[in-house]
């Protein structure tokens, strides 16, 4: 009984603080400060009580009409590789992709160069270095237990080698963040950024949680990241 008044004044002092159910509370206050006047002192006339009543009973019925702060669906703002669908009808419309990732070894190079080369677009990959041994060993020690990087990284490499694709770039990064992500018309109004992180010994790629950052629901978020991958484009290294 003691706790749970106590939690109960926390409560409350914890709701004054943050101006939470404030016409609550005045309603509360207002009720108790005109029962203890109409016990002691019966100075209140009937008509002022009533009139006190309907006043508290409308300012309720106004806190109803209020918009209800609802707490954010975490699981319709974290989602997982499902969620996407096909990465054609991901990149589809857009006018630049930047990508950053570790071998590339499942990335759809055929949708990318429908959905944006064919269409006049410009695309940019940065992969993990394969003169930065240390990194694989790490990365590889973070992703799956089984995972061959470097054979997968290898492939990719000699696979773009071959590319000859206007307005298609790729770079070599030294260490990975911890994370992939793509930037869809960076420097468009409806630029997308999706982060995608990797966590430890995450075996089952698809489970892996990804964040939709949309240039329209965060405009300080999006440049964040859009300034990050361009310092890590400026530090990447060409193929030579």
């Amino acid at each position: 009984m003691f706790y749970a008044i106590l939690n109960t004044f926390k409560r409350i002092i914890r709701d004054f603080r943050t101006r939470r159910n404030l016409l609550e509370y005045g309603a509360v206050i207002a009720a108790l400060f005109m029962i203890v006047l109409d016990i002691f002192t019966d100075v209140i006339p009937i008509s002022t009580q009533l009139s006190l009543i309907i006043f508290i009973l409308g300012l309720l019925v106004f806190q109803t009409t209020l918009p209800k702060q609802e707490s954010a669906d975490l699981d319709a703002i974290l989602k997982n590789r499902q969620a996407f669908g096909r990465y054609a009808d991901y990149v589809a419309g857009r006018k630049t992709v930047w990508i950053l990732i570790t071998t590339g070894i499942n990335l759809n190079f055929a949708d990318l160069k429908q959905q944006i080369l064919d269409n006049g677009g410009s695309v940019r990959i940065l992969l993990l270095d394969p003169e930065a041994p240390d990194s694989l060993a790490y990365l590889s020690q973070q992703l799956e237990a089984d995972a061959n990087l470097e054979g997968d990284l290898i492939a990719v490499i000699g696979r773009l080698r071959k590319l000859n694709w206007p307005n298609f770039e790729y770079r070599f990064l030294t260490i990975n963040p911890g994370f992939s992500m793509q930037i869809l018309d960076a420097q468009r109004p409806n630029g997308l950024i999706t982060v995608e992180f990797y966590g430890y010994r995450s075996d089952l790629i698809n489970n892996r949680m990804h964040i939709d950052i949309p240039r329209q629901g965060s405009q300080y978020w999006f440049e964040y990241w859009v300034n990050q991958y361009e310092v890590m484009w400026q530090n990447g290294r060409p193929d030579d």
